[in-house]
């Protein structure tokens, strides 16, 4: 081992040894210049070949990074100091599932369901994020203290359009692994269908030797316990099976399996924990000390001992709440808190002040810890400050605002008008400033009479939102809004990925995020994250576009006209979007039937789209030519409006055959901030233009941009300027 005898390892000061392995040690650490408890690992220097193990720990920093999610455990930095190669990473306070499935050996089917559920969220975001993490097994399973199930160790894992050979544990490694073929996400979901059946059978499925286990991987022994529900089986098999085209492809599909037969304790414990934290920082401080009395419980006398454990779990966590002191009786001032158990239900009762609030949740060992969060989730959110009538009405319009926000070009419109009165009524909301800065960038974009005034003022905006709020989902995606409109794409990427972090369930940080992908050539990766996004909010009608505009990029237009024909049917049209794919088509006959549709569309730059369909429809170019370069020229509010003006005026000059007014639009997008590789590379319409001499230096700036925003999302250094007092 490197010489760990001394106290510290560059800044960081080493605690304890807390596990060792194959490639090196992980010990317990503390960042002074932070004051935080880390993990910090370390290479072995008796490792036979350290410059290997140097990259594949470099390999498993930058992996790690592009995942975040509540269920995978972050990654922070890659360090050297003086002979030492380590990289540190949160810290997770519990006991790994190897270590449970010693002490309990099998797991209710519930139970088990509720932990796969988990493992399959954080797999979803890894592949979302083109990273398999190919050993999935009981000891890389964490199960935090309050909970949350975390997914460690990617290691050996790779992306997913990299990944070869047979790293992983036997035990658990996909029947394709073993033969050497490359790791997909669905040999991911094969290990989780293995730990699963592990978990409720309460023994591994494959033993033996090596060459015993690998025999044994064409089939799965029978889950023959008599308690596991028949659905819970089969989700177990249809993931496991030997051919990975007959298996689950994704692990969205096998937690869809899981979900309905699941306890759901862990997702309680997800909401009432993510309840409780915001709560607790906004305890009512016109109060310096809030009384809250919980009284013993009370109800079924069969049901007694666990009503006790939910009371005992309650004080505990009240007890860590500031301010806030328990009362053995009860006082006029105190908030009082009643629990009863009654036909396997226990009903929870917080009074404060007049103001009653109630829960109802089943009640059984498995839900003790989640009925627990429950209660105290119910008395922080009533020791909180009463909103003020006008607070009230400014969320009123702020919820409102949202849905408003779904309608499209109208509806951003409507949503800035709603959010100017959300606004004055709570100037100093972070939600609402942040959400209106949005509007106001998507009116910018969109609307016909936009001006520079409305990105100006979405800028102090979402300064507001990252003063006050810099630790929220929502400042940070207004953030990266207004840097993509504005032309920073990389800090725009960072942004995003800060999000998602605040809040990894939430679809609009993936969306941004999976379209910049796409746009840098990042196709696979892109797609994979708008489709994580649209199965968060599959009525979004914005990401099919995106898809649609992705299938037709790569000639696959049997896939975009089924697109088009499930959106034309949902009412969901796109005058612009089709316009320029039956450009890129060559269909004038089609053209002009859009053109006659479309007649009375003119909500987006209507001359702009007047001079596509006189070149798709009669190849009316040296018409329109000047008229549409002078469009291109034209400068607006948002660079990224300009941007995409000037790219739609090089597809009619390309489809013309008019190489250099196709060159000169695009030099007007590059210089409105352009990073849209993947169009560059694949539009039909710029045929005339890539045999041409100056196309190398056009693709080149594009190039640069594009990688720039792959860094900023995957980086090690990607976060520095937008988080500047912690690490993501």
């Amino acid at each position: 081992m490197a010489d760990v005898r001394r106290s510290s390892i560059g800044r960081y000061e080493l605690i304890e040894l807390i596990g060792t392995g194959a490639m090196g040690a992980v010990y317990r650490a503390r960042d002074p210049e932070l004051d935080e408890i880390v993990a910090l690992k370390i290479i072995r220097d008796h490792v036979a070949d350290v410059e290997r193990a140097t990259e594949m720990f470099r390999r498993e920093v930058k992996l790690a990074r592009r995942v975040t999610h509540r269920n995978v455990a972050r990654t922070f930095e890659l360090g050297r100091a003086g002979d030492v190669v380590f990289c540190t990473m949160e810290l997770v306070d519990g006991e790994s599932l190897a270590s449970l499935l010693e002490r309990r050996r099998k797991l209710p089917p519930a139970e088990a369901a509720d932990l796969a559920c988990a493992l399959c969220d954080g797999l979803a975001a890894a592949h979302a994020a083109g990273v398999v993490h190919r050993d999935v097994k009981p000891h890389n399973v964490m199960i935090a203290r309050g909970g949350r199930v975390v997914l460690t160790d990617f290691g050996i894992a790779a992306a997913d359009v990299e990944a070869a050979g047979s790293s992983g544990t036997p035990a658990y490694m996909a029947p394709e692994q073993a033969r050497g073929a490359p790791a997909t996400p669905a040999a991911d979901v094969y290990s989780v269908g293995v730990l699963l059946h592990e978990m409720i059978a309460g023994k591994r499925a494959f033993t033996g030797t090596l060459l015993q286990i690998l025999l044994a991987k064409d089939e799965l022994p029978q889950l023959d316990t008599p308690d596991a529900p028949a659905p819970i089986a089969d989700a177990i098999a249809r993931a496991t099976r030997r051919d990975p085209a007959a298996r689950l492809s994704s692990a969205d599909e096998l937690r869809a399996l899981l979900a309905p037969h699941a306890s759901h304790t862990a997702a309680a414990r997800v909401t009432a924990h993510s309840t409780l934290a915001p709560l607790a920082g906004a305890l009512d401080t016109s109060s310096s000390l809030h009384v809250v009395h919980v009284a013993p419980p009370t109800g079924d006398a069969d049901a007694s001992y666990l009503a006790l454990a939910v009371h005992a779990a309650l004080l505990g966590r009240l007890a860590a709440l500031p301010r806030v002191r328990l009362a053995a009786h009860p006082t006029a001032d105190a908030t009082d808190v009643a629990l009863h158990a009654e036909r396997g239900e226990l009903a929870i009762h917080v009074a404060r002040a007049g103001v009653a609030r109630h829960a109802r949740i089943a009640i059984g060992p498995e839900h003790v810890a989640a009925a627990g969060d429950v209660a105290a989730a119910l008395v922080t959110a009533a020791l909180a400050p009463v909103p003020t009538a006008s607070a009230l009405a400014a969320e009123d319009l702020f919820l409102r605002a949202r849905e408003e926000a779904q309608g499209g070009v109208v509806g951003w419109s409507a949503a800035v008008e709603t959010l100017e009165r959300a606004a004055q009524l709570a100037p100093g909301d972070s939600r609402i400033a942040a959400r209106f800065a949005m509007a106001l960038l998507q009116r910018a974009f969109f609307a016909a009479d936009a001006d520079r005034v409305l990105v100006d003022r979405a800028r102090v905006l979402v300064g507001v939102a990252l003063a006050t709020a810099p630790d929220w989902y929502e400042s940070h995606l207004a953030a990266g809004a207004l840097e993509l409109n504005t032309g920073d794409a990389a800090r725009a990427a960072a942004h995003f990925r800060v999000a998602i972090g605040c809040a990894p369930s939430e679809p609009g940080a993936h969306e941004h995020l999976g379209r910049m992908l796409l746009e840098a050539g990042r196709v696979d990766a892109g797609l994979a994250r708008v489709g994580h996004a649209l199965a968060m909010a599959p009525h979004t009608r914005a990401m099919r576009w995106v898809i649609a505009r992705a299938h037709a990029l790569d000639d696959n237009w049997d896939a975009y006209d089924a697109l088009v024909v499930e959106l034309a049917a949902a009412g969901q049209r796109d005058p612009i979007g089709e316009m320029r794919f039956m450009l890129w088509r060559s269909h004038p006959g089609a053209a002009r039937s859009l053109r006659d549709r479309y007649a009375a569309d003119r909500t987006f730059e209507p001359e702009l789209l007047d001079g596509m369909f006189a070149v798709a429809c009669d190849h009316a170019w040296p018409d329109v030519r000047a008229a549409m370069l002078a469009l291109a020229r034209e400068p607006r509010a948002s660079p990224r409006r300009s941007a995409m003006v000037a790219q739609l005026v090089a597809e009619c000059a390309g489809a013309a055959g008019d190489a250099a007014s196709c060159a000169t639009a695009i030099g007007l997008a590059i210089d409105a901030g352009l990073f849209d590789l993947h169009w560059l590379d694949r539009c039909p319409a710029l045929a005339c233009l890539r045999g041409q001499p100056g196309y190398p230096s056009l693709r080149l700036c594009v190039s640069i941009r594009a990688d720039a925003i792959y860094d900023a999302l995957y980086g090690d250094h990607a976060l520095a300027n937008v988080l500047p007092t912690r690490h993501e």
